[in-house]
């Protein structure tokens, strides 16, 4: 074990680098329910984020941390991204709270609608996934239909000039921290309000919870870290993560989410480069960092551990693609 992955086990050093700020919120009557997703959640005013979305943690989850973890991870892979803070709901209940990216007068345009344009989806099926029509290529050509332009307010790096070429962008995170959850209502376009000349922009990446073992409980995770057995061990659970996209319709059984990443890497190659670069350039010490700045009562060391034995495989089988 690394000198930095010790640092881990240490409660003191994860307290001296607790530092991510956590922001109390209470909702009222004025506050908004949001009825997308699975999780309950409002929209709320907030003195210091303004307009945002308050999800609470689901029990038994780690879903608070791994949003904060994965939207600084987007941080510093130069993706557009939503913003994801530390929230506690009427003092005692943990929650992330997330500022509206959608600018006042834009309309956000999920998914499942874009594809519906081109493909149409199986009303029989309820579920936001097992959507076979949910395709790296049908989302390619969504965006390309939809004459979908670069994020609003945005510096992309360079080589990076498609809706295309930053959506693979997401694909690279999904496949780094094994993000589960990018079905068709997990991503969409900005719309601005003139219908006449109306402009779209590829929303940021958004609804990252689902990763990075959220839902093992610290008992299974020791278990993973300390096994023998290389089929049970953290890399083999980390090899088993799903998309929710599929190569084809005819497909019965999604893409892993580095396979997801590799099929878009395919048709952009130069996009491919530029987000290898960006990824090159993160490395166990950024990481670490990242994953020491989450306060101990969010994040155990277990958690921690085995959160950063994730990222370090996903990083260094996404490198050996190239």
């Amino acid at each position: 074990m690394s000198e930095l992955c010790v640092l881990l086990t240490s409660t003191d050093s994860l307290e001296e680098f607790s530092i991510f700020p956590v922001y109390p919120i209470s909702l009222t009557a004025a506050d908004r329910a949001e009825p997308l997703g699975t999780k309950l959640k409002s929209w709320v005013d907030h003195p210091v984020l303004a307009s945002c979305l308050c999800k609470l943690t689901r029990p038994n989850t780690g879903e608070d941390w791994s949003e904060k973890v994965a939207s600084e991870l987007a941080r510093v892979l130069l993706l557009p991204h939503a913003q994801y803070e530390f929230g506690t709901y009427n003092d005692s209940l943990p929650c992330v709270l997330s500022p509206n990216f959608v600018p006042k007068g834009c309309s956000l345009i999920h998914g499942n609608e874009l594809l519906g344009r081109v493909f149409p989806l199986d009303g029989s099926r309820v579920s936001r996934f097992h959507q076979t029509t949910h395709t790296i290529d049908g989302v390619f050509d969504a965006l390309q239909q939809s004459d979908c332009e670069l994020p609003l307010d945005w510096d992309p790096p360079k080589d990076i000039i498609s809706a295309s070429e930053v959506f693979t962008g997401y694909l690279l995170l999904d496949a780094l921290i094994g993000n589960t959850d990018r079905h068709h209502e997990n991503w969409g376009i900005l719309q601005e309000p003139d219908e006449a000349m109306a402009r779209r922009h590829l929303a940021p990446t958004y609804d990252h919870a689902a990763c990075l073992g959220f839902n093992l409980q610290d008992a299974a995770k020791a278990a993973r870290l300390s096994s023998n057995d290389s089929g049970f061990q953290v890399e083999a659970y980390a090899e088993k993560a799903l998309s929710a996209l599929y190569a084809n319709q005819s497909d019965s059984k999604p893409l892993t989410t580095i396979g997801a990443f590799q099929l878009a890497a395919n048709s952009h190659s130069r996009a491919t480069e530029a987000w290898m670069s960006s990824l090159q350039r993160l490395g166990e010490d950024r990481f670490q960092a990242i994953l020491l700045e989450v306060p101990q009562q969010r994040l155990s060391a277990e958690s921690s551990k085995f959160a950063l034995r994730m990222l370090l495989h996903n990083r260094k089988r996404l490198l050996n693609l190239a």
